[in-house]
């Protein structure tokens, strides 16, 4: 499928860009703008409105530069349809590109419609970048892990010395076709993607890396049957050269099977003999053709839990499936640091430790938070979980208990649901549990109650009740630990 996106705009009279001010529709629209398409954009905003909104997701700019792209925009002769004028022309243009996040807008209904009836050529402004990277392209998705399993993967690229470029989910991490367009040939591109990335995708990477697989996101899937669907959009369209590298559990469970892969099928996490990646006797080891490599004793490693030990097999598969060696993996691995907002330290004296893990947004990651912060005497979860159903927090509740955590504190929008399964979960135990409407309120319960050990923020929901991402909600954390600390 490798070429699809470009031939079509090569073919087309006219291209739509949608979401211009966000992250990944400014960089296919300044790309366009560059190699001379003249795109049409489109934002749902007033045009006074604009340069405020474009600067708000600029995170991986300086003010000068996205002042400047900003600028660039408005002067550069290509028509921008502000919300007078959002979505007209649409169904008369013969590319409309998306970014990932255009479905949860209501405002894009009439374009979700187009695109489900076929009424349009809709292309992820991911799909664009698979396209048009001159180099092997590794795409990584999952439930949870990824961004971790991303990290590493960057890390031994690095370590490679190779040429590459890279794409994550945060808006941190800048986009930018024309340098992805210039890497060279030899070189390697790594692509962090989401499951919305994958519900329109029609062209998968050359290495395509599955985590994992755990009921999220059905709000927008509808069931985990299709979200299983949305997530091997992945693998689905590579070519006989391809590599599937999938957690072996979802081979054994029958989530994929080996007809739903094109190219080869590699698996990590399952035993010697069977799977690609596995740990024998301690040390993590790789066996792509019948030649096993022993990379590194797990004891050695930087990191702990076997959430972490499946994240470095995934990585370590991929890194060697497009060429990198034992030793580029081993330095990767060992170089790798706590990815900001997940299970990181913000403060430590004497008798305690504060964790911020703003960034877990389902209860699968705060599980693994749990699992690998020892001690915890006060854990703060809470926001609003859309489609929640009964029992969705009783697996969080068990290791709670298991882990012995002392107090639990709940806030937000979904926060009864949570409380009900918590109590279901921890029946007959000791755990104290408190409930509050906002989560101002539950930081400062939190505190009050304190002693000794950790007081872990690890919300386990989504953050849209009452902040604008999960970074502006894990920034309030910091924030209240400082008041509360100085």
């Amino acid at each position: 499928m490798k070429g699809i996106v470009r031939a079509t705009l090569r073919a087309a009279r006219k291209v739509h860009v949608i979401g211009i001010a966000g992250q990944e529709g400014r960089a296919v629209f300044d790309y366009l703008i560059r190699k001379g398409f003249n795109p049409v954009g489109h934002e749902n905003a007033l045009k006074e409105e604009f340069m405020g909104r474009f600067l708000n997701y600029a995170d991986a700019y300086t003010r000068e530069e996205a002042e400047a792209m900003g600028n660039s925009f408005l002067s550069s002769g290509s028509d921008i349809c502000f919300s007078d004028r959002y979505l007209s022309g649409i169904e008369k243009g013969d590319a409309v590109i998306v970014s990932q996040a255009y479905r949860r807008y209501p405002a894009n209904k009439p374009l979700v419609d187009m695109a489900e009836a076929e009424e349009i050529s809709l292309f992820q402004a991911i799909e664009l970048a698979f396209d048009i990277a001159p180099c092997l392209t590794i795409g990584v998705t999952g439930t949870a892990g990824k961004s971790t399993t991303v990290s590493l993967i960057r890390n031994m690229i690095a370590a490679s010395g190779k040429d590459f470029y890279f794409s994550g989910n945060d808006r941190e991490n800048k986009w930018d076709l024309m340098e992805l367009e210039d890497i060279s040939s030899k070189g390697l591109a790594l692509f962090e993607v989401s499951h919305r990335h994958l519900m329109d995708l029609k062209g998968s990477p050359d290495v395509a890396v599955i985590v994992n697989i755990y009921p999220h996101h059905l709000d927008d899937a509808g069931s985990f049957e299709n979200y299983v669907e949305i997530k091997k959009n992945l693998i689905r369209f590579q070519s006989e050269s391809g590599k599937a590298i999938v957690n072996w559990s979802l081979l054994t469970s029958g989530l994929i099977e080996e007809e739903n892969v094109s190219g080869e099928l590699l698996s990590f996490g399952g035993p010697e003999g069977f799977s690609a990646g596995y740990v024998r006797d301690g040390i993590l080891c790789i066996d792509l053709k019948g030649d096993e490599v022993e990379i590194v004793n797990i004891e050695d490693l930087p990191f702990g839990g076997e959430h972490n030990i499946l994240n470095a097999l995934a990585a370590s598969v991929a890194a060697m499936s497009a060429g990198l060696n034992e030793r580029d993996v081993k330095d990767g691995l060992m170089a790798w640091k706590p990815l900001r907002y997940r299970i990181e330290t913000v403060y430590e004296e004497p008798g305690i430790i504060v964790i911020n893990d703003g960034k877990s947004s389902d209860p699968l990651a705060t599980i693994e938070a749990v699992r690998s912060v020892p001690d915890i005497d006060v854990l703060i979860l809470g926001g609003i979980r859309e489609g929640i159903k009964a029992g969705d927090f009783v697996p969080l509740g068990e290791e709670i208990v298991n882990r012995r955590v002392k107090n639990v504190v709940v806030y937000g929008t979904s926060r009864d649901d949570i409380v009900r399964d918590l109590e279901i979960a921890m029946a007959g135990s000791e755990v104290n549990v408190f409930s509050f409407a906002h989560h101002d309120e539950a930081f400062d319960k939190a505190f009050e109650i304190r002693s000794e050990g950790a007081i872990i923020f690890s919300p386990a929901c989504q953050s849209f009740d009452e902040f604008k991402d999960y970074r502006e909600r894990a920034e309030a954390w910091n924030s209240a630990v400082k008041n509360y600390f100085s």
